[in-house]
């Protein structure tokens, strides 16, 4: 009986501890440091997301750690659509890899915080990256005084229109050689410290660089007391309004004289390519700052014959002449009818940033949206036509000049209408069409934005 009882009690205790074993891994799970895996939340949205560039030109995103989160998920998308993943771990920073970076336009970056319940909400960056083709640095060297400051630019070419949607924007970062000797900005504001010579370069999130070279003399001198900052635009290393000059039109100078002391006169002269002077100007200024522009009206650009040319731009002052801009370009005949298209684009774009004025329009570089037009078509197609925005759709109309919006190219007119302003069909703007959506007209200032900047109804003219 005895026996018995101890058998049963044996089967018991086995049956018991083979039941815990069973159960053991649910009871585990469940009592896992007193917390419930199972009903764990996922995690939030990162309070901040931003990039900047470092030292090295690098571009760097850098996001603020979110509660919850065990790793994170960042997805960059092109401007054409494809999408890849870039970074995946436990870090709250992404170094960017410039040469992933190879279309002009918006890159967008999604970022996610994970943890083993799941994908957090998405936090979204927009970085407008423009491709390094075709950059210009305004000045590849220049001569400072000690204790003076100069201003470089970086600008982009002109060779894709969709540039200029993103321009200005900081893509980069300006470094020294010897801050002994100049130090730089980040916005490109050279100052001269001590004597001797360095290099101020911009480095691009791509890697990409230009440099221009700084001398900081022993005694003060006129090279060096004297220089010439251009517009802050595309093609702004050049004081002509373009490389390709159409005969017998006005090119233009830009640009303004900065000197220590006081200016004497500056010295214009064009030469052909056997160097001989084919034109030649003096201007008697006696000032510290002159704008270059007031020279336009003086200089005739339009007596110079076809040919490659070369120009250069001298100052004086009391301690000499200083040679302050040299630059070859060349004067072309009207082009084809094909290629008109093209110019008045080109020309029009030459204008971006200059001031917006109806009644000084034509005087120095002011402008309004008819006079752009007209001025355009005058450089680049040869081709004279009325001076307001509303006459020149009606000359449009009137010689079966008209398009359609589908039909558009580069050089087209573009009319915005529908106002009750008593001019033909209400016409109140007009632009230069430049391609890919975009156009360039008068908006204070100049520049180039969306053909649908405004929900108003739209013609379209080609008069050339």
């Amino acid at each position: 009986m005895v026996m018995r009882k101890r058998k049963c009690s044996i089967v018991a205790i086995i049956m018991v501890l083979a039941f815990t074993m069973c159960c053991a891994p649910s009871f585990a799970f469940a009592s896992d440091g007193g917390k419930d895996l199972a009903s764990k939340k996922k995690p939030g949205v990162t309070k901040s997301l931003r990039y900047s560039v470092n030292s090295k030109g690098v571009m760097q995103i850098k996001w603020s750690k979110v509660k919850g989160a065990t790793k994170y998920w960042l997805v960059r998308k092109a401007p054409d659509g494809d999408s890849v993943t870039v970074y995946r771990g436990k870090k709250c920073s992404y170094t960017e890899d410039g040469a992933e970076l190879a279309s002009t336009g918006m890159y967008k970056y999604y970022l996610r915080a994970q943890n083993s319940a799941g994908n957090g909400k998405a936090k979204k960056l927009n970085f407008s990256y423009v491709s390094p083709d075709g950059m210009y640095i305004s000045q590849e060297e220049m001569t400072i005084n000690k204790g003076k400051t100069r201003k470089l630019h970086i600008s982009w070419g002109i060779d894709t229109p969709n540039l200029f949607a993103y321009e200005n924007e900081p893509m980069g970062h300006w470094k020294s050689s010897d801050t002994d000797v100049a130090t730089v900005t980040d916005s490109g504001k050279v100052r001269a410290v001590g004597r001797g010579e360095c290099d101020i370069t911009y480095y691009d999130v791509a890697g990409y660089h230009k440099t221009c070279h700084v001398t900081v003399p022993f005694f003060s001198r006129a090279a060096g007391s004297m220089y010439i900052e251009n517009l802050e635009w595309a093609n702004m290393e050049s004081l002509l309004a373009a490389d390709e000059m159409i005969k017998g039109r006005q090119n233009r100078l830009n640009g303004t004289l900065h000197s220590d002391t006081k200016a004497k006169s500056l010295i214009v002269k064009i030469y052909n390519r056997s160097g001989k002077t084919e034109l030649k100007y003096t201007k008697k200024i006696k000032s510290k700052n002159y704008d270059l522009t007031k020279l336009n009206n003086a200089i005739e650009f339009n007596e110079l014959s076809k040919g490659q040319k070369t120009i250069k731009v001298w100052a004086t002052n009391a301690k000499g002449k200083a040679l302050l801009y040299e630059h070859e370009f060349k004067v072309g005949k009207t082009p084809a009818r094909s290629e008109k298209g093209e110019e008045i684009v080109k020309w029009g774009l030459t204008r971006r940033g200059d001031p917006y004025s109806q009644p000084r329009r034509g005087e120095l570089n002011f402008t309004d949206c008819s006079w752009l037009v007209r001025w355009s078509y005058l450089q680049g197609a040869n081709k004279s036509i009325p001076y307001t925005a509303a006459t020149q759709y009606k000359y449009c109309v009137q010689h079966h000049k008209t398009v359609k919006r589908k039909n558009l190219k580069p050089g087209d007119i573009v009319f915005f209408g529908g106002w009750n302003n008593g001019r033909y069909k209400g016409i109140y703007h007009a632009a230069v069409y430049v391609g890919n959506g975009l156009i360039v007209h008068t908006a204070r200032p100049l520049r180039v934005t969306s053909i649908n900047i405004w929900r108003a109804k739209k013609y379209y003219g080609r008069p050339y």
